[in-house]
């Protein structure tokens, strides 16, 4: 392995830990802004008149959207070799 390469790996290997930390404080971020989101979706239902089983339903699929499942179905499961930029060959 070159020394470039290695310089390389070992930036990466360095500041993925806090890229993680960052991409989980923006997910709890967005997490928290879709429940109260929910919450006032949900009491607006209710307001209207909705009966509150349905303005349940309604109001949890609307808060779902952020999800680890629905960003990583959204996404795609990409094979590694996506990741790595090379074909599958």
């Amino acid at each position: 392995m070159a020394t470039q390469d290695r310089s390389a790996v070992l930036t990466i290997t360095a500041r993925a830990p806090f890229l993680v930390i960052r991409l989980g404080i923006q997910y709890l971020r967005s997490k928290r802004t879709a429940n109260k989101a929910r919450s006032r979706f949900y009491n607006e239902l209710i307001s209207n008149g909705l009966p509150r089983h349905h303005a349940k339903d309604l109001a949890d699929q609307y808060a779902s959207v952020i999800s680890v499942k629905s960003i990583i179905r959204t996404i795609g499961a990409a094979p590694i070799s996506d990741w790595l930029g090379r074909s599958g060959d």
